[in-house]
């Protein structure tokens, strides 16, 4: 169970995390690429394990690409986030349905969700974001 959890997480989390906007910027990470990528990770997942994926998702690592694109790994029931290439070490292992952008956006609630309803999909927000209600 938890594999399947994991495995969903990777390719629907990981898709639907790209912020949309920066599709229109020059060299930015474009949907098919996106999609690629999750793919990879999903396959490389299966074929390896998580633990030998987690140490690529890093800045610079196999899974970081153009100045906007990524994988992360994210519960998709608890919205643990589980590997992420720009988030320092103490946000891993830790609860984050109650993020928000810096419009005010719940956005790690709605990949969780848009995941969980769909099983796939893209979320739009803001890069930046104001933590979660507690820690502002």
């Amino acid at each position: 169970m938890q594999k399947n959890i994991l495995l969903g997480a990777v390719m629907v989390l990981g898709l639907i995390s790209i912020n949309t906007a920066a599709w229109a910027q020059e060299g930015s990470a474009t949907r098919q690429e996106c999609v690629v990528q999750v793919t990879q990770v999903v396959d490389r997942i299966k074929a390896d394990g998580f633990d030998a994926v987690a140490a690529a998702i890093k800045p610079g690592g196999s899974y970081s690409w153009k100045a906007d694109g990524y994988v992360f790994c994210m519960d998709a029931e608890e919205g643990i986030m589980l590997a992420h290439p720009y988030l320092p070490p103490q946000m891993m292992n830790r609860p984050l349905m109650s993020w928000l952008d810096s419009n005010g956006k719940p956005f790690i609630r709605e990949m969780v969700e848009l995941a969980q309803k769909e099983g796939k999909g893209w979320v739009t927000y803001m890069s930046w974001f104001r933590g979660s209600p507690e820690t502002r």
